[in-house]
């Protein structure tokens, strides 16, 4: 037996004696935003020890960056892996995910400018980060068009302002509400040994 949710409030017209008439239908009815979101595509456990390795700055003193394509299923078709300098790598758009390392022993949160980069790229729906085995993934919403509306020289302003006004204590912490009150969605996974979903939509 399948069960289904009542229909949320919602407006209704309906015809009457006396002519057309609106009416509420489930008025009080409502779901909350953690129902409606959906699993996004997955980074397996095994997969998430590549981007591990990648990031670790035992191993590595410069930024990798690249892109990652996944299936209908949910599951990493293919993605390509781009070396870069000591601070940054050339990541090329039209991308739907991208992703670069932060091979540092310091806690480095998404930059400005990454968070600018997926602003500035309308076919790209998250930004990730890895930074010795954590991950951070930021994604834009209805809420960030906002402050896209602002142009790039405001924002960027208002998002420097953000990262250096967290620094210190529990930066990634801190920096990650700022975000949220800016209207992106934002996920920091320390558990370097579990797979982890990446709220985007998957394509072909």
């Amino acid at each position: 037996m399948i069960k289904r949710r009542r229909p949320k409030q919602h407006s209704r017209i309906i015809k009457t004696s006396k002519g057309l008439k609106k009416i509420l239908v489930n008025k009080g009815v409502k779901y909350s935003k953690k129902k409606r979101l959906k699993r996004g595509p997955t980074v397996t456990k095994r997969e998430r020890k590549v981007f591990n390795h990648l990031s670790n700055p035992k191993h590595f003193s410069t930024e990798y960056g690249g892109v990652i394509d996944f299936d209908k299923k949910g599951r990493i078709e293919s993605f390509a892996v781009i070396p870069g300098r000591k601070w940054d790598v050339d990541i090329p758009d039209d991308y739907e995910v991208k992703f670069h390392t932060h091979p540092s022993n310091y806690i480095d949160p998404p930059s400005p400018e990454d968070i600018i980069a997926l602003l500035s790229d309308k076919k790209q729906q998250a930004e990730v980060v890895f930074r010795d085995g954590t991950i951070f993934i930021v994604n834009r919403t209805p809420k960030t068009f906002r402050l896209e509306k602002l142009g790039e020289k405001a924002y960027t302003k208002i998002l420097t302002k953000a990262f250096n006004e967290t620094r210190g204590k529990d930066w990634d912490n801190r920096y990650k509400d700022r975000l949220e009150q800016l209207g992106f969605q934002v996920i920091i996974d320390k558990n370097k040994n579990k797979a982890i979903n990446i709220p985007v939509r998957a394509k072909d």
